[in-house]
This record gives C-alpha cells, structure tokens and sequence, in this order.
C-alpha cells in the first residue's frame, strides 16, 4: 500500500471552515476471491484536442465545471470510466487539479507515466539526449507575447504570430506557478529571446528544465550602469495600468504629435516613462498590443489609472524623465502583496460561505473581477448582460459582499471575484412564484384596454410570466407613416398585390412592376401590412408573443432549448472550423451568448432567419470566389450597393479588421462571436431587446428612432417569434415580456391584407378619331382639352389599359353639346380602384 499526503480544507454543511490538515492519501486495494490483489489504472500522458475543453467534476455534462484546458495542452490520464451519456469519459490529472473529460478530447500517447506499482519509467538515453538539445516549438494563437521574464507582469520583447517557430531552450515555473518556455525568435535576421507561457506553444520534442529566470529588474539595473546614464536617460522601470475612456489617442509625441493608435477602458498598458507635457499635464510613453502589432506613444496620465508601483521622474531641460530604479519598489510591494494574500485566506476561512448555484448577470459597463474580493488582482473586466455563475459569497474587507463567480472570457471558463452591488441575480425556474391576478392587472394597467382580453388568456395559462408596458410615447399615425417609407420595410417580390406598396417610387405604374430591393427579389411593403405587422394587438397569443420577449441572457436559457429550435435545421449539427477542431453549433452558440449577455434563443434564430434552414447561402460557405475563407451568419454589413449583390458586401464587412467584433471573421467562431457581440452592443444594449424593437425601433432614441434597425423584411419578428416558441419545454419560467403601445391606436386591430388583384388602374393609350389631344397623352396626366367646330355634332373616343386585368368606362361614340363638354373616361383596376382621366372638348 502507497501513502502520499494531500493539502485538505473541511466545512461544515453551511460551507464555514472547519480546519486545515494535512492527510495521508492510501492506494486502493481490492480482495477479490479471498486473495488480496491491487486495482491500479496505468497513467498515461494526454493532449487536449479541442480548442478548450471543460473539465469536470463528475463523469457528466451536466456535472459542475472544475477546470480548463486548452488545445495542445499535456495532461495525465489516470483513470476511465462510462459516463452517463454512455460514452467513455477520462479522469485526467492537470497540476493538481483533477476531474473528468469526455474522451474524444483527448489523444493518449504511448508514454507511461505510472507503473501499476506506482513507480515511474525511465526516459530512454535517446530522450535525456534530446532534452539537452533546444527544442522546435509552433505559436497555437493569434498572437503570443515573448517577455523579458516568465511573468505575465513583465516588459514585452516581441509579439509573435499564429503559426511562427520558436526555439525553445528551457521549461520553469514562472511567478504565477504556471510552465513558461525560456525560448529565442528570429525575425529578420535578428534573434530575440526572452520567456512565454508553455499553453501557447506546441513544442516539438521535449524541453529540459531550467533552474531560475535571472529578474529583469536586476538586469536593466546592471545595463544602467554600463551604459553610465545620466538625468533623464536612466534605465526605465515598468509599469502596469488600466486605460479608462473609449477611443482614447496614443500620440507618437507628448500633447501634440501623430496619433498612432487608440485605447479604450480596460485596456492595460505597460508605461515605461513619463514626460511633462507642454499643455501642463503629465503624459505617460506606454506600450500596447494594436491589431496583433506591438506599438508605443504617448497618453495623458490622466486616462490611466491603477499603475502598479510609484512614479518617480527626474525631468531634463528637454522635458523627458524616466522612472527610479525599482528593487526596491519590487521588494516592498511582493512583500506587502504576500500579507494581503495571507490576511484575505484568514478572512476566507471565517467570511467564505458557498451558496444554492444561482446564475446572475453583470450590471455596469467595464466592471471589474479580480482574483480576490476587494484588492485583488483585476483579471478580467465585463459589461451589462454578461452570464455569470455564482458559486458562493464572501464579505469583504470593505464590509462589501463580494461573489465567487465563474463565467466565459475569451473561449475559456474563468473564476473571480465581483461585489454583489454590480450583479443582477436572476430567478431560476424553482423559484418561480405565480403572478397573483391583482399583481397582473397592475402590471398591464397602462396598456390600452383592447390589449387585456389577450393578456389576461396567457395569464391564465402561464401565471409566472411578467408583462411589462413600455410607453412609446408616439402617435400611431406618425410612426406608421415613418415606418411607410419606400425601401424602409420590404415583402418578398413574389407577395400577393396588397402586401406591396404602389408608391410611384415602389410601382411603376405605366409599365405594371414592382421595382426590387436588396438584389432585386423583394418589394417595398404596403402601408396595410406594415400596420399589421407593426400593431402588437396581432400577436398577443401562444406564438406571437414571443417577438417581445426579452433577449437578455436570462437564467431558463439553456442548451437543450436551442437544440429544439436548431431542429431541422444546418444548426443541428456540428462544423469544422478552419482551425481544424470540430465544434457543435448548439454549443458554440451558447458559449457566445453567455459570455456577452445576449439570449442563445435568439441568436439560433436570426442565424436560421438569416441563412434559412439549411445554410446554402454563400455568407457561410467560406468558398465565394474572392472571398474565400469569410463568414458572416447574421449578414451584417450584407446590402446592395456599389454594383454589388448583398452577399458580396456581408463578406467585404466579414474580411475586415475591428479587434471589437473580432473581424476579421476568418472563422466560422469568429463569425457567430463577433456578430453575436455586434447585436448584444448594438441593439440589446441600447434597449432594443425584443425581436419587435430590432424590427421597429421605437425606443432607442440614440440612435433615432424609426432608424438603426436590424431588418427589412417585414414578417422578420413574427416569424423569428414563432420558432423561438419551440425552445420552451417549460413555458411556466418567469419569460419577461415588453409590450409597446402607442397613442391614437385603431379601435379594433389592423387587419392583414389578403387582396391578390392587380392594382393597376392607368391607362397606356387615350385617342379621339381625327383630333390630336392636348397636351399629347401620358399616363400620368389626367387633363386633356380639345377644340372642335360647330359642324361637329360628335366625337369617337378610343383607350387602353396598362393592365389587362382593368376595364375602361367612357370610350366610344359621345355627342356634343354647343360650348364646353365635360367626358370622364374611367380605368377600373381588378382590385376594384378607379382612376378618371377628363376630357374637355369646346364645341364653337
């Protein structure tokens, strides 16, 4: 029997800490058939094989998440086991850190790590002579960082990009106990060496390891006094800070030179020296990541904040300074960092308590989570709407309550720490109370009456739904008439007649067409179908409810609902991306939304809206001739214009470059996270979050209302609405709904046209036998005049129509009286509309 010992913390069932002791860990041993016989799994080494995979605590997809890993990342096998999925699940070892993996995401090596006996196998003379050798090693990511020391606090060196080769000469643990490679890049004939974190690199062969990392601040202290500098000209220490501002310009001068770039809140930045400025303000030389481009410039001090150590400047005549040495800053500040480390797990131990898992979101722009409640090290900055899942509470030393959260950041799964005040805690589906008919009433008071018959049927039916009455403030016939706005709503070219607008700008009448929209296939809307679909009487049921639903992520969104939307449909399924992983669609759309704040629901069904139901459009194919390898699933940016059909243009917009949005959308990830981020800012952040608000803005007034809205096509909402329906296997959570009225609304609901005649009522020809009309004849003129002689008792009039469907009243034999005759000639179209041309003819 083998005895190891584990570092293990007790709680009492409440989650208040018991004690902290040190326990022996013993092998199990089986007796099987009265003989004593050892059971042990033979460890293997591993490599993740997806791009991040989600270890956890049990053999389940349902089971709570323990840890990460990354793509290319080493971990050890130690046992196996059928999950309740019925599929193979690994039990895999990371540090120390243990848990449970699906199978397919891990590809076992040969290599032994354990014996059955516990004992480990010797590398072969073949490997110790390899290791001895600097080892070939490949970037995995967009973009990795070589630094002057292995810690992510340190001077960067160079960036390196996806894909470049790295000469890796040693392995060590760097100060945030994690494996850094001392490594050396070439580029352009010049060698750079420095240090970079292991999970970045897929190294080719093994890598021997090094001792310790010689300290950067020894090093530039030793290069100062080499270089025997003097005021001004110091060796510059480094130091971390934070920007706050959007769009904040980085100068290639102090005050007034070039701008080579822009900043925006919490974006970190290393300055590495500061200047008086001639405006009197104190400006910051800070270096930055643009683009995958390493940049420097200036900044005013005043847009950053939280610099890690003191400024100390001596200034030249010139203007210039540089900071102090900082040995001594480095040694003060790890040592008070280890007490406020130590202090916080005392605090801990007392103040942590866990708590019944809730899921909340974060309220606020920018809001901080650090490693640690109250001074912690900022690890992460989030915005209104991003899913959180709480774990547990803790009050802090501020007598704040802080959250242990774990959430999605970048494609991984991280954990922290964000006071209580900044998170909107949301009500799972257990703790869901009915609605009582007088709170109901209260809530759908301001509501016109003819709304509540409706509303108080689906109360009746789903008591725990929340219906709030938004107030447009707008005159219903002002909005429509906005809304009437040729090109502004769009039908498919194909509708029936009455769906279609006969605005000359819409319907050529002479020739009986409709001009197309956006490529040529659809119509301008009529004013009948736009005000059906715009009145929200129409759609207060079981299905059509669901367009004024709330799209922020809220807690009774869950995978499984977007799986019974993706029915049917290309989302059913899973993709190779151009990474060469395979991801599942379901997933990877609730991996986005939830880190961005947004409903899974609805970012499934504008994808299908958008790309139909079996994803044929050339947005996704990745294969349109000349913008090969480009995404665009919501087809943002997706218009005719320039000679262009839409598609083209979408993917014009995909291959572009906004480090926001993740542009360029080279990826079919790329493309669902960034369009995803794109609606979140855009629309469900600026109070357009209903399928009727991105559809008719009548709310966000930022960015003008009847303007700034998502789609054209009229039926979008309701059609979006209907499918999103098919997500709730249980319509009793507490759905939120927002229902806008207007002022002057109809009496009675507006109808939905069903007319499918020709509208056409123009004639194409108007004639009398032997005169010329004046003016000469047009279809747009309704006025002619003619001058006959006495002896003329009678004239002949002849017409045609524009359409065949139209008949013409008027023609024909017409006899005249002595001074002026009035003759109507009327073109009646098949929907039954009449359009008179008027003849005056003067008898002398």
């Amino acid at each position: 029997m083998r005895s190891d010992t584990y570092d293990v913390r007790m709680r009492l069932k409440g989650g208040r800490m018991l004690k902290r002791m040190v326990l022996p860990v013993l092998t199990l041993s089986m007796v099987i058939a009265g003989a004593r016989s050892t059971y042990a799994y033979t460890a293997v080494k591993g490599t993740v094989t997806c791009s991040s995979g989600k270890v956890r605590k049990e053999a389940s997809t349902s089971a709570s998440f323990a840890f990460g890993v990354r793509q290319d990342e080493e971990v050890t096998v130690i046992d196996e086991k059928k999950g309740d999925d019925g599929k193979v699940w690994y039990r895999i070892k990371v540090g120390d850190s243990t848990g449970f993996i699906r199978s397919d995401l891990i590809a076992k090596s040969k290599e032994k790590v354990k014996s059955a006996d516990g004992s480990s196998k010797d590398k072969s003379k073949e490997q110790e002579a390899a290791g001895n050798k600097a080892a070939a090693g490949t970037v995995l990511v967009d973009v990795a960082i070589l630094r002057h020391e292995a810690s992510t606090k340190a001077d960067l060196e160079i960036c390196i990009r996806q894909n470049e080769e790295v000469e890796l000469e040693g392995t060590l643990k760097g100060d945030d106990d994690k494996e850094w490679y001392q490594a050396v890049y070439k580029r352009n004939g010049i060698s750079y060496k420095g240090y970079i974190r292991s999970d970045l690199i897929k190294a080719q062969g093994s890598v021997k390891k090094i001792e310790e990392t010689p300290k950067e601040t020894d090093v530039k202290a030793a290069d100062a006094q080499d270089k025997n500098t003097g005021p001004g000209e110091a060796a510059a220490g480094v130091q971390i800070g934070t920007v706050k501002g959007a769009g904040v310009n980085v100068r290639e001068t102090a005050v007034d030179g070039k701008v080579v770039g822009t900043v925006s809140t919490g974006r970190t930045v290393t300055v590495t020296e500061q200047v008086a400025g001639s405006d009197g303000n104190v400006w910051y030389k800070i270096s930055f990541i643009s683009n995958l481009t390493p940049k420097t410039g200036y900044i005013r001090s005043d847009f950053v904040e939280g610099v890690t150590r003191n400024v100390t400047a001596k200034e030249t005549e010139e203007g210039n300074s540089s900071f102090l040495s900082e040995n001594k800053i480095e040694e003060d500040k790890k040592e008070e960092e280890e007490k406020k480390i130590e202090e916080e797990e005392k605090k801990e131990d007392k103040e942590y308590w866990d708590c019944d898992e809730k899921t909340g979101t974060v309220k606020g722009t920018a809001v901080r989570i650090r490693d640690r409640a109250v001074d912690g090290m900022v690890i992460e900055q989030l915005s209104t709407g991003h899913r959180l899942n709480i774990l547990g509470v803790i009050k802090g030393s501020d007598e704040s309550i802080w959250y242990c959260v774990e959430f999605m950041a970048k494609g991984s799964e991280r954990k922290g720490y964000i006071r209580s005040d900044f998170v909107n805690v949301l009500t799972t589906t257990k703790d869901v109370k009915p609605t009582s008919d007088a709170e109901f009433e209260n809530m759908i008071a301001p509501l016109p009456n003819d709304y509540k018959a409706s509303l108080r049927a689906l109360h009746d039916k789903h008591p725990a739904w929340i219906f709030e009455a938004v107030d447009t403030g707008l005159d219903w016939n002002e909005s429509v008439a906005a809304e009437c706005s040729v090109g502004k709503n769009l039908v498919p070219m194909n509708s029936i007649s009455s769906w279609k607008s006969t605005e000359p700008q819409a319907y050529n009448w002479s020739g009986n067409w409709w001009y197309g929209f956006d490529g040529g296939t659809w119509a301008s809307a009529s004013r009948e179908i736009i005000s059906y679909y715009m009145d929200p009487r129409n759609f207060l049921d079981e299905s059509g409810i669901y367009q004024f639903e709330q799209l922020d992520s809220l807690d009774y969104q869950n995978e499984e609902g977007v799986r019974k939307i993706a029915e049917g449909t290309y989302l059913d399924s899973s993709f190779v991306d151009t990474d060469g992983v395979e991801r599942n669609y379901a997933s990877t759309i609730c991996e986005a939304a939830w880190e961005i704040g947004i409903s899974p629901y609805h970012l499934a069904t504008r994808m299908i809206q958008e790309q139909g139901l079996y994803g044929r459009s050339q947005s996704i194919s990745g294969t349109m001739s000349g913008h090969e390898g480009y995404f665009n699933y919501f087809n943002i940016g997706a218009y005719a214009a320039n000679g262009r059909l839409p598609v083209e243009n979408g993917l014009i917009y995909a291959a572009g470059n906004d480090e926001e949005y993740f542009r360029p959308w080279n990826s079919r990830y790329r493309s669902i996270y960034g369009s995803a981020k794109y609606v979140a800012n855009k629309y469900i952040k600026k109070g357009q979050n209903t399928l009727y608000f991105e559809k008719f803005n009548v709310v966000n007034k930022e960015n003008g209302i009847y303007k700034h809205q998502y789609m054209s096509n009229i039926q979008a909402a309701s059609s979006e609405s209907a499918r999103m329906k098919k997500a709730y296997a249980d319509t009793n959570s507490t759905l939120v709904f927002r229902i806008p009225y207007y002022y002057n609304m109809p009496d009675t609901p507006c109808e939905k046209p069903i007319g499918e005649s020709n509208p056409n009522n123009y004639l194409s020809g108007l004639w009398v036998d032997g005169f010329g009309l004046a003016p000469e004849f047009s279809s747009t003129t309704d006025t002619y005049y003619l001058t006959v002689d006495n002896a003329v008792e009678g004239i002949n009039i002849g017409a045609t129509a524009v359409a065949s469907t139209s008949s013409i009243g008027g023609t024909g034999y017409t006899g005249l009286n002595t001074g002026t005759n009035t003759i109507p000639i009327v073109c009646k179209a098949q929907n039954g509309t009449k359009r008179t041309y008027t003849l005056y003819v003067q008898r002398n």
